[in-house]
């Protein structure tokens, strides 16, 4: 299992496709990184520019098992 932060605005309780924007930076999806500074980084830019919220990071528990073909 692996560690991966979310930094936005607002907690995020369940990953939601559908709230994922176009003009991002490679296109619509749910961006994870595993340094927590650049997912606290990320939040405050993003309180920043939408003017609302409070720079939050959500962890998440990635199994890199799924990834095989096992």
């Amino acid at each position: 299992m692996k560690v991966l932060y979310h930094g936005s605005n607002v907690s995020i309780e369940r990953i939601d496709l559908s709230k994922s924007h176009v003009a991002k930076d490679f296109g619509c999806g749910f961006y994870l990184t595993e340094d927590k500074k650049q997912a606290l980084d990320q939040a405050k830019n993003t309180v920043s520019r939408n003017q609302w919220g409070e720079p939050t990071v959500t962890a998440f528990l990635f199994d890199e098992n799924l990834l095989t073909n096992k």
